[in-house]
């Protein structure tokens, strides 16, 4: 009998000291986000299609020179980012480059708590095309993701009152078990 109580007392003095172990290595969640927002172009002229809010890293904002410019917009419109919109009308085929004028196409950006709108412009003579606000589509996002850091709750925990909950199991299924071993050895 007192060798299973010590061979308790070490099995929880090992699961204990794991505890800060396996909170230090359990990994972050990866909390980065990307807005596409949809638009057609006809005539010259842009309209917004729609916008989804996913999470997962976007491309790399461009700067190869093109025809249209980009500009990630903060409160009060100040500019956090500006980078380069490939002309969607041109497209590239085995024959060389063919101009559609009347076609769809996709814009994705970083998600960043200070972006509130999108403006596209013509980038020669630096007329607005478009601005698109996304404030509404991250508030749709939030609503589907309400324990997202960025959507007002706070990180969950990293693990360790998983780890917690797992030496009290232990603690308690230990003890069940040696009071049992007492009581059937009594008999």
């Amino acid at each position: 009998m007192n060798k299973r109580i010590h061979f308790f007392i070490f099995f929880l003095l090992i699961t204990t000291l794991t505890i800060p172990i396996t909170a230090q290595n359990t990994p972050e969640p990866s909390y980065v986000k990307s807005i596409i927002l949809d638009y057609h172009i006809k005539d010259g002229k842009i309209t917004y299609l729609g916008s989804r809010m996913f999470y997962g890293y976007p491309p790399t904002l461009s700067q190869i020179p093109s025809t249209f410019e980009g500009k990630l917009l903060g409160t009060n419109d100040g500019v956090i980012t500006p980078f380069r919109i490939p002309d969607p009308r041109i497209q590239f085929t085995e024959d060389g480059a063919v101009f559609i004028d009347n076609r769809n196409f996709s814009v994705i950006i970083p998600y960043s708590k200070d972006l509130s709108a999108l403006g596209i412009l013509e980038r020669e003579n630096k007329t607005l095309l478009i601005r698109t606000d996304v404030r509404q589509v991250v508030e749709d996002f939030c609503k589907s993701h309400p324990n997202d850091p960025d959507c007002g709750s706070e990180k969950p925990s990293t693990g360790l009152s998983g780890a917690v909950a797992l030496v009290a199991v232990c603690i308690v299924g230990g003890g069940w078990y040696l009071l049992k071993q007492r009581r059937t050895g009594q008999k």
